[in-house]
């Protein structure tokens, strides 16, 4: 078992009190760093909200097929299910 000392746990932080702080903050109601200090989020956190650095970024692998192509390949394979052709390699 592998244990990195010194390492420091990714401090998850509830979506919705994120949103009020980044909307403050926006406002001009309230500094970066004092709402980093009074709520406990990181402040490169915040920051990446407010500046919408992950705003169009998605979680894995990019589809090979685009979702008409592959509605499209669905059909075809049903219609030749349809008219006796069974899978091939």
């Amino acid at each position: 078992m592998s244990r990195q000392i010194g390492a420091r746990k990714r401090q998850m932080s509830d979506v919705n009190i994120v949103e009020k702080v980044v909307t403050l903050i926006k406002n001009n109601d309230i500094s970066l760093s004092k709402a980093s200090k009074e709520n406990g989020i990181p402040k490169t956190t915040l920051h990446d909200h407010v500046h919408k650095k992950y705003q169009n970024h998605s979680v894995g692998v990019k589809p090979g097929l685009s979702k008409a192509k592959e509605d499209r390949v669905a059909k075809w394979a049903v219609h030749m299910s349809q008219i006796g052709f069974g899978r091939t390699r």
